[in-house]
């Protein structure tokens, strides 16, 4: 009875910290990590086999903050993707990609993406 009053409790207490305002949920959704991991989205439909694409870590990576005006976020994301050409042999492409989202929304677009 102790432990189920307990975990009552706790579980009380935490429901009202995981509250997100609208501001911050943006912010979370225009971030450099949001950003890294959208490219991964757009460069996996430009190789032959993205099945099997294997992208550089973060740390590996580099993503830039680029001028988008107060209505978008943009960023210009560089990094690295072993995947299989069309002969199976598993190759390390190098790409870069301009990703950027319009705030409110909660689509992504990419432009000037180069894979090689």
């Amino acid at each position: 009875m102790r432990t189920s009053l307990l975990i009552g409790s706790i579980a009380i207490a935490l429901a009202g910290c995981g509250e997100v305002t609208p501001e911050q949920r943006e912010a979370n959704a225009c971030s450099p990590t949001m950003a890294y991991v959208m490219s991964q989205t757009f460069v996996k439909r430009g190789l032959k086999a993205p099945s099997t694409a294997d992208f550089g870590s973060y740390s590996e990576s580099q993503v830039k903050p680029m001028p988008a005006g107060a209505s978008a976020c943009k960023f210009l994301v560089i990094g690295h993707v072993d995947a299989q050409n069309s002969f199976g042999a598993m190759i390390r492409n190098r790409y870069i990609v301009t990703v950027a989202k319009a705030k409110g929304q909660d689509s992504w677009t990419a432009s000037d993406m180069t894979i090689r």
